[in-house]
């Protein structure tokens, strides 16, 4: 695994660097297959989080003040922008210059603010930064949790609930999904981490074990993607990424509450195994399952979670299977994944064929600085090179 902080360092960060918008505030919106960046392009929640979250995780790592610089220009834009000052919490979307253009409010969104403010306030002293990653936790449980191990998704800029629209795919139309839920895991678990709040820790516990009970089809080994009206589980496939990225995030939040439990224990075990076996090939990992029909793609950000999860799966059982498909994953990224032109970064993905997948960006609202940026740290912090 030589190269990883190499990889880091004149790939990916220095792409991300070099969306960061100084007049306007925040970072660029789009960067199109072409390599064109759209500068008027809207900006997300979910991308701006990221990036506060990906450069605080950065200087976190290498204590570059040009990193913390570019975290505080994130903080700043989703702060003064973002941020919904009249009904509270934030945006969905606004205009490259930083007026409203979707005022939806969205718990995955709500969840990767609090992942990324708790992140800025570990690296530095600002307690504003970990006081509003507290008070969107605050609001998230006053508006959206609806009992055990469940949260109503989307509102209207009142807070007022409405259909799933922006996360129910798959032509589900499902109100809750275990893609939000994860991401609630993730943030949280960084939160605790920031604050020992006493109650974020118990709230993930009641998110660790409604994946243990309510999401866990132990027959099937997978996490069931989506709920329905009366909380039970739909049966429409498997996510391999997100399986094998919810293995690893249970196991980090069972480390920082030390919460364990053997059934939690054996169930990510499973479910990695189940992955691997299902989803693994000698060019990286495919996308997902759905309806019994695989879907051969492989997408930059399942690659990431693979590395991290196969390699997390290695260190608990030795088994060298794992280590040998993290550095599989890792060579399949290099050489497909990457885009070899000047001033790009990782692709979309790459079909079954392994060709480019050329109508989705090289940055956008659902890519931006966190999964391989995370992923590359995640490998230095346990020991590769």
């Amino acid at each position: 695994m030589i190269g990883l902080e190499a990889h880091l360092k004149t790939i990916i960060i220095p792409f991300w660097k070099n969306l960061k918008d100084m007049e306007n505030g925040g970072f660029f919106g789009k960067v199109d297959y072409q390599l064109k960046t759209h500068k008027n392009s809207d900006k997300t929640l979910i991308s701006i989080s990221r990036y506060l979250y990906a450069f605080s995780l950065w200087y976190g790592y290498f204590k570059e003040d040009d990193l913390l610089e570019d975290a505080s220009h994130a903080y700043q834009f989703l702060i003064e922008h973002l941020r919904d000052e009249i009904h509270g919490g934030y945006y969905w979307q606004v205009t490259y210059d930083g007026l409203p253009s979707d005022v939806t409010k969205h718990v995955y969104g709500h969840a990767f603010a609090i992942y990324a403010l708790s992140e800025y306030a570990k690296i530095t002293d600002n307690k504003k930064s970990l006081e509003e990653a507290l008070s969107i936790f605050e609001l998230i449980e006053q508006k959206a949790h609806l009992g055990e191990f469940s949260y109503h998704e989307e509102f209207t800029n009142k807070w007022l609930m409405k259909d799933n629209e922006l996360l129910s795919e798959h032509g589900a139309n499902l109100p809750y999904t275990t893609n939000t839920l994860l991401h609630l895991l993730e943030a949280y678990t960084n939160l605790y981490r920031a604050s020992k709040n006493t109650v974020v820790k118990a709230r993930l516990i009641e998110l660790i074990n409604g994946f243990t009970k309510t999401l866990y089809d132990d027959k099937e080994i997978l996490f069931h993607m989506y709920l329905d009206h009366n909380k039970q589980v739909r049966r429409v496939g498997q996510s391999f990424g997100h399986d094998i990225e919810t293995c690893w995030l249970i196991d980090d939040a069972c480390l920082a509450i030390d919460y364990h439990r053997s059934d939690i224990e054996q169930m990510t075990k499973n479910v990695a195994e189940k992955v691997y076996e299902r989803a693994f090939t000698k060019n990286g990992l495919y996308s997902e399952s759905i309806h019994g029909r695989i879907c051969k793609d492989r997408i930059w950000w399942i690659q990431a979670e693979a590395l991290v999860g196969f390699y997390n799966h290695y260190q608990k059982y030795k088994d060298n299977r794992y280590a040998q498909a993290t550095i599989s994953i890792y060579e399949f990224i290099k050489t497909y994944i990457v885009d070899d032109r000047p001033n790009s970064e990782w692709l979309w993905g790459v079909d079954e064929n392994l060709e480019p997948l050329k109508y989705r960006g090289i940055a956008e609202g659902w890519k931006a600085a966190y999964h391989n940026g995370r992923a590359i740290i995640e490998l230095l912090k346990r020991g590769l090179s």
